[in-house]
């Protein structure tokens, strides 16, 4: 099984405070997330983050093949981090830390991305191109709707 990793470091024009209680809030992902990903989550609870919390979406990354993709959060640390791990769905492995800081009144956002492909080597040399670029345009669309939504 090989690992890629991603990170992405974006700078919030906003207190921690906002935006923890933005992102600690599982339902605000679909605003975050393009829309012909038909991003749509089906189970959780109305609580923010908390070690254990399942998250149970319903999401069509690719050519328009729906599937239900299963997400627990298995570290948190309130305005701090925490980390979503897949149990069911896409990849054969995925981790996702969300690391938060303020500085200066804004606060700088780290995401820390690992995972794997189904299929060994072939599924990873098939599957590298196009869902690794999925991924970068995933994030590349967030931060600008990031940018958008904490405009001051």
């Amino acid at each position: 099984m090989r690992l890629h990793k991603l990170k992405y470091t974006t700078i919030i024009d906003a207190d921690l405070e906002r935006v923890w209680s933005f992102f600690s809030n599982p339902k605000n992902l679909e605003e975050l997330t393009p829309k012909n990903m038909k991003f749509e989550i089906k189970k959780t609870d109305d609580t923010s983050m908390y070690a254990g919390k399942i998250i149970s979406y319903n999401i069509t990354p690719i050519a328009s093949i729906p599937m239900t993709w299963l997400t627990e959060i298995t570290q948190h640390k309130e305005k701090d981090y925490f980390i979503d791990e897949q149990r069911f769905g896409p990849y054969k492995f995925w981790h996702h830390l969300h690391k938060f800081i303020e500085e200066e009144g804004k606060t700088k956002m780290i995401d820390e991305i690992s995972f794997a492909y189904y299929g060994g080597f072939i599924g990873d040399l098939i599957q590298h191109n196009l869902i690794t670029k999925r991924i970068k345009d995933i994030f590349q669309f967030r931060t600008k709707k990031i940018s958008d939504l904490f405009q001051t």
